[in-house]
């Protein structure tokens, strides 16, 4: 039995090693199909889009800045508006103050600089087609001062469109006034227009308010 015992180990003490090593074996991704020229074209020629800010309505940007100044985005407006007209043969022959009614449109503009669009009914039914250009100062604040400078036609009823046309109803037109924002877009408009004509001179004080957008 101790021989038995001392074969058999020896037996295992002088067995081959095994020679067997595990390799590990890592997934293989699957194959791609190759791309054609369209694709690579497609693929190279692609703009990547991003999405677009949301632009403000004018009303939004209307507000004070970082700084505590307002801004005033507006670039149009319409002024309607009513005045007193002081005529010096008026005042002396009859001591008559004439009222008027009208309106005028002030056309975009993205400078400081417009032009302007006006009619204005007197009392008496003469009527002022005018063309001014308009100047004015801080135009993106709140308060906004102008100066404009312009031609007006007299418009008589009994002379018809040729009224338009007729030197003698043309008119130089001198002004000044001011806009200060009440109600975002309404302003309340003070000024006042000289008028020189070949045979008519006036000073008009105007009030009204301008609706801008």
């Amino acid at each position: 039995m101790f021989f038995l015992t001392i074969y058999f180990c020896g037996i295992f003490a002088n067995a081959a090693p095994d020679d067997t090593v595990i390799v590990p074996t890592t997934p293989q991704s699957e194959p791609t199909a190759p791309s054609t020229p369209e694709e690579d074209l497609r693929l190279k020629t692609m703009e990547i889009t991003h999405p677009k800010a949301q632009e403000k309505s004018l009303s939004e940007q209307a507000k004070y800045t970082e700084d505590k100044s307002f801004y005033y985005p507006y670039k149009r407006s319409i002024s309607p508006r009513v005045g007193f007209v002081f005529d010096p043969d008026k005042l002396r022959d009859n001591k008559e103050v004439v009222f008027l009614f009208g309106f005028v449109f002030m056309l975009p503009s993205d400078s400081a600089d417009h032009w302007e669009l006006g009619f204005d009914v007197h009392t008496g039914g003469i009527g002022y087609l005018q063309f001014n250009r308009r100047w004015v100062a801080s135009h993106t604040e709140k308060f906004r001062p102008f100066l404009r400078a312009g031609i007006s036609s007299r418009m008589k009823s009994e002379q018809g469109f040729a009224s338009i046309v007729n030197q003698d109803n043309i008119q130089l037109r001198i002004g000044f006034g001011f806009e200060d924002l009440l109600i975002n877009p309404a302003s309340a408009a003070v000024g006042m227009d000289l008028g020189i004509g070949m045979d008519q001179t006036f000073l008009a004080i105007l009030l009204g308010y301008s609706w801008a957008w």
